[in-house]
């Protein structure tokens, strides 16, 4: 039995709304062809679907983000993420992976539509998809055999270069923005990586025109990049802190630790934002 089959008989349990969703929304989904399945998770500003497309050729399953409604606007991570003016940040992320050829280690967009003012994205669901911190979670040794550390390692640095030489920068990468995705076969395990989650990714021509100074999260961004939030003094992304975040990613998948455990605290009580 495949996978589309297993949905069918509902190998994924009971089918649910989105929180984010209203009945209309619902309805015009369906209308696009889409039945959502279950939810995947949710970050800062949108949440993740498993859904079911179906039109008269196609059959399968992808992975639909919905923009959350209500934001934390209190959050300094929600400012990040919704800096650079009216820029919609689902908007950017599909414009920047359809200026970026194809590459195995880069996530596809394979579908976007508005909904009610707001963009939906469609990217294709990978069977036994991790993000690499769950992935890293779930393997069986707290020591990552050699091999499989310069497999996945260089899968990413292969992603990273490629949107360097394409003129982009992430700008976010940590390991929930890594898709480790393993296929199993009479050889063996393969892995294929791919980077994800293109919301805060720019052009390096833009960087200093649109955005706030600093991106990323906390653990996986260069200290100067935070101090020149806290200082204020203007500080942008660029190569290097591209780097920085790069080596904290090997770091963690090498270890299981993240190399810094920085938090933004906002007030005397010690509110994390």
């Amino acid at each position: 039995m495949n996978l589309i089959d297993r949905v069918r008989r509902n190998g994924f349990g009971e089918v649910e709304k989105p929180v984010e969703l209203s009945l209309e929304d619902v309805k015009k989904l369906e209308e696009n062809g889409y039945k959502v399945i279950k939810n995947l998770g949710e970050g800062h500003t949108r949440s993740a679907h498993l859904c079911l497309y179906e039109d008269s050729r196609v059959k399968q399953l992808r992975v639909l983000t919905f923009p959350k409604s209500e934001l934390d606007l209190e959050s300094i991570t929600t400012a990040i993420n919704t800096s650079g003016g009216t820029r919609d940040v689902d908007l950017q992320e599909v414009e920047i992976i359809n200026n970026i050829p194809p590459h195995q280690n880069i996530v596809d967009v394979v579908h976007s539509f508005d909904l009610n003012g707001r963009v939906i994205n469609a990217m294709p669901y990978y069977e036994g998809a991790k993000d690499l911190e769950q992935y890293v979670k779930d393997r069986s040794s707290k020591e990552i055999p050699v091999r499989d550390f310069f497999d996945v390692g260089s899968q990413i640095i292969e992603g990273a270069l490629h949107l360097e030489k394409c003129g982009f920068l992430h700008r976010d990468l940590k390991p929930n923005n890594v898709l480790v995705v393993s296929r199993y076969s009479s050889e063996g395990s393969v892995r294929n990586v791919k980077l994800a989650d293109f919301q805060l990714a720019t052009d390096t021509s833009s960087i200093q025109k649109k955005y706030l100074p600093t991106m990323g999260s906390g653990s996986y961004q260069k200290p100067y990049l935070q101090n020149s939030l806290l200082k204020d003094y203007l500080g942008y992304a660029t190569s290097e802190t591209e780097v920085f975040s790069l080596g904290g990613v090997l770091y963690y998948l090498l270890t299981g630790k993240h190399a810094f455990n920085r938090r933004i605290v906002q007030d005397d009580e010690g509110r994390e934002i």
